[in-house]
């Protein structure tokens, strides 16, 4: 049986090896999420990371196979498991984000979009707009515009 270690689990376990406050570790742990995500994500396929005595993370190019499925293609191509990630929400996570750069920095924009948030019931703002609940995003991010917090 598979087990699953969130990054909030990370962070507490991190926490207890260096004597922190799990708060403290969690904004670290993000850091690092963050700054990986950061650096896998740029365009060049030659990109590694090599955290010694753990790992390489390293970016490859695959190609599909001749006479390939394009909804097989589409999820190799965005790594989505059971394709639970619809062409639509790709356009909607692109409407979120043009919305998140008008009102935070790029940096800012893109941790609330990760984050679990009280306001969705613990749930990240990138979950919902993947299972189609991208509206609701976009309300709340309109009534930030607006200045309206509760």
């Amino acid at each position: 049986m598979k087990t699953t270690i969130t990054k909030k689990e990370v962070a507490r376990r991190t926490a207890k090896i260096v004597g922190e406050k799990i708060y403290l570790t969690e904004k670290i742990v993000d850091g690092v999420f963050a700054a990986l995500r950061e650096v896998m994500g740029k365009t060049n396929p030659e990109i590694r990371i090599d955290i010694r005595d753990f790992g390489v993370f390293a970016v490859r190019t695959i190609k599909t196979k001749n006479g390939a499925r394009p909804t097989t293609r589409l999820k190799t191509r965005n790594g989505v498991k059971n394709g639970t990630r619809r062409p639509a929400a790709h356009d909607s996570l692109k409407q979120v984000r043009e919305k998140l750069n008008s009102l935070f920095k790029p940096e800012e924009g893109r941790r609330w979009l990760y984050a679990p948030l009280a306001m969705f019931e613990g749930r990240r703002p990138i979950d919902l707009v993947t299972q189609g609940e991208a509206d609701r995003i976009m309300q709340i991010l309109v009534r930030i515009e607006q200045g309206i917090h509760n």
